[in-house]
Parts: C-alpha cells; structure tokens; sequence
C-alpha cells in the first residue's frame, strides 16, 4: 500500500511540476548552495513525546523551513510499550505538524523492539518500511528492522555491492547499534560491521537507537553519540576496531537515563553536492553532536566534544568544530519532564578543532 501511495503521489507531483516550474528547475532543487535537509529521531517512548519532538523540529524550522526527507528509527509506543497502528499514526501526524510537505516515500520508519511486543511490521503497517533499499535522487537509505538484525548482513553486502561509484551519502538505519554494552542483546552486529567497513570509498552514515535506557552508553556520550570515520569502535560481538563509516545515534525524542548527557534531541543532515553539515537540535535550538562520556567500569570513555560535523563527501575526512560557548539550556527529560541543565541551547560559537581523516579510499 504504501509502495503504491509513492507512485501515485510520484506521478501526481510530476504532473503539477511540469505544468508550473520553467526549463530545467527541477534539476535545481538540490544544486550548489541548496541543501537537501535530512532530520532523524528515534524511541518515541514517553507521552509527551509528540511534543517533544514537535517543538524540536520547530526550532529545526526556524533555520531550514522545509525538509525533504525523514529517518525514525523505532519505538514509536509513546510510553504504552505495546505499540499498535494508532501509535505509528500519532508520529506521522507529529511530522505533519511541522513539516507537513515531506513526501510519504521520503518518510522511512523502521521497526523496534517495541513494535514486535505490539506485532507490528511492514506486513501488516502501511507506515513501517521493509528491510532493504529506500533511495532517493539525492542520498542512498538502507533499512534494516529490529526481527531482521541477525540476519541483515548478506542483504547490506548486496546493496552495498551495487553502490560502486555512488559519492552521494548513504544511511544504514538500525534500531540497535553495534558497539558493546552491557545490554548485550546485540552480538550479530560484528557481521554487520564486518560489511560496512570494507566499503571505505562510500560515505555510509550508521543510525542506531534503542539504548536510551540504563545508562548503557554512558561511555561514549549516551544520548549524545557521533564517531566520525577513523574513530574507535569496540564492536558487540567482536573486537576493537577502526571506523570506515560515520557511526551516530538518530536522537532520542522519549527519555534518555544515564551519567552522561540526557538530553532530547534530533539530527539534521544538510546535505550538498561534495558534503553534509551534520548537526543536532534539542528544544531550545542547537545541541552537541556528541557529549562526553561517563565513566563506566570495564568500558573506555570516550571524552570528545563536538558541535558540529562536515562530512567531505570527496576525501573522506570529517571536520569536527566544538562548542567553545553556550547561553542556552537544554530539555534534560530523565523519564520525568523535567527541564533542567545548562548544556544545551542555542547560545552556540563553533571554533575548528581538528579535521580526522577518514583514511584512504577503496579503489572503485
């Protein structure tokens, strides 16, 4: 059904575009300077949720007033814990508060653990996607969904085969993230990350979510997490290894518990012809794109800060710039609706820290 909305809603978009956009603007859309806006969240696991979320794609709005696509990565329950249609309608009509404009193609949900107690999956919802490739013209999406993770490798390989060439971004979706925690409910995601890191000559982006809760990734930031390539990763499953990819969670817009940041946030990728800016927002404005870690016993912290990124879609390298300033507070939801905290906000000056390099490129 809802492959079947996209075409209708494809031919009737080009219908209306030929009739009224002049000689080759259509072609324009995303040209030099024009960012194609991609926004990500994910575990929208609290009643309050839609307004949280809400009211962080507002402040996104006041900087990017339309957005072309949107990622979510699961859990949509809404503090019910047993999901049902209804629960994946609220999200959609949240989206529509704001950005109302985002095509139904351009909307990818993918499954949670959650919506598996609620028997929910793309057999049975129009709005969750099916594990696989969901392109668009100007970034690569592949899905993969909470039932279909221990199984997911040979289909990323295949899809990942195929992109030979391709230099525009490409997100892997995931519910559950591969590095080590003490959740331990992750192990095939060494077969996972074997796939994605022979592929050095493509800007892979990995989204995961699922650990907001228990303070499981403390050590790396918590809700606040983003590795760019030649990072450190020690893999569930497996062992310490380098980054070939980006490595980030989506923004968790229920609750986030833990000794590092718990602050509610989204991603934004503005995407261009040779990079993406990515950043995060929280209610109040811009927030770290990743937060310092917590001591946790048996795990390495990871202490980096950083404001923003600039992944170089040509050379592979990722320019951090920190935060060295801040005037704004931040949503601090610790499962209660509190707003609390001085970490976030949009009181923000960014000053180039450093440039790590991705390493070199696989030859195409």
């Amino acid at each position: 059904m809802k492959k079947m909305k996209r075409v209708l809603s494809a031919i009737l978009c080009l219908t209306m575009l030929v009739g009224l956009i002049p000689g080759n603007a259509l072609t324009a859309m995303a040209a030099e300077g024009t960012p194609t806006v991609v926004i990500a969240g994910s575990d929208y696991q609290k009643s309050n949720s839609g307004t949280t979320m809400q009211n962080i794609m507002n402040k996104i709005k006041e900087t990017h007033s339309s957005v072309y696509g949107i990622l979510m990565g699961g859990d949509y329950d809404a503090g019910d814990v047993y999901p049902n249609s209804s629960h994946l309608t609220a999200v959609n009509t949240t989206i529509n508060a704001v950005y109302s404009g985002i095509a139904d193609e351009n909307r990818i949900f993918i499954q949670g653990n959650h919506e598996t107690y609620g028997n929910l999956s793309p057999s049975n919802n129009d709005l969750l996607d099916a594990t696989g490739e969901h392109d668009t013209d100007y970034y690569g999406v592949y899905a993969i969904n909470y039932e279909d993770f221990e199984n997911a490798a040979s289909g990323l390989q295949n899809y990942l085969n195929g992109k030979s060439g391709y230099t525009k971004p490409i997100f892997v979706m995931s519910h559950q993230p591969l590095h080590v925690t003490s959740r331990g409910d992750n192990n095939a995601a060494v077969d996972l990350f074997d796939v994605l890191n022979n592929y050095d000559d493509l800007n892979i982006i990995f989204l995961f979510g699922h650990n907001h809760s228990g303070g499981y990734d403390a050590y790396l930031g918590n809700g606040s997490i983003y590795l760019p390539k030649g990072s450190s990763i020690t893999v569930a499953g497996g062992s310490t290894e380098t980054l070939n990819f980006t490595y980030m969670n989506y923004g968790y817009v229920g609750y986030v518990n833990g000794s590092a940041d718990t602050t509610l946030t989204m991603s934004v990728f503005e995407i261009y012809e040779d990079e993406v800016l990515v950043k995060r927002y929280d209610t109040n404005g811009l927030h770290n794109l990743k937060a310092a870690g917590a001591t946790v016993n048996g795990y390495n912290t990871d202490s980096n800060i950083y404001g923003t990124a600039v992944i170089d879609l040509s050379t592979g390298e990722s320019t951090i710039s920190a935060i060295t300033t801040d005037s704004g507070e931040e949503d601090s939801d610790i499962n209660d609706g509190t707003t609390d905290g001085t970490t976030g906000g949009s009181g923000y000056t960014y000053e180039l820290v450093t440039s790590i390099e991705a390493g070199e490129k696989r030859a195409a």
